[in-house]
């Protein structure tokens, strides 16, 4: 797999002592250079294209997993919680970051 970063979603992490950038990456395959075609952002982009093709819809409104939540709440505290559950709403943390 490789990892093409997307400048745009870089954000710097308020939350960290050391400064520390959050950033999303697009996957692709290493070799043909298309997008993977199991990468989450991928298939967003293709269903929305789809919709847009199939005048369904212009705009779609998707959103994250949540259920990530649940393995994690299991091994933190209230705080640290709601510390995550703020992040995500600044639009500063999610799966895999």
């Amino acid at each position: 797999m490789l990892l093409v970063p997307v400048p745009e979603t870089a954000r710097l992490d308020p939350f960290m002592q050391h400064t520390t950038l959050h950033i999303i990456c697009d996957v692709r395959d290493p070799i043909t250079k298309r997008e993977y075609s199991r990468d989450p952002r991928s298939i967003a982009r293709k269903a929305l294209n789809h919709l847009k093709k199939s005048k369904i819809a212009d705009t779609a409104i998707l959103g994250r997993s949540w259920s990530f939540l649940s393995s994690i709440k299991r091994s933190m505290t209230r705080d640290q919680l709601r510390q995550v559950l703020r992040r995500l709403a600044r639009g500063h943390l999610g799966p895999g970051r």
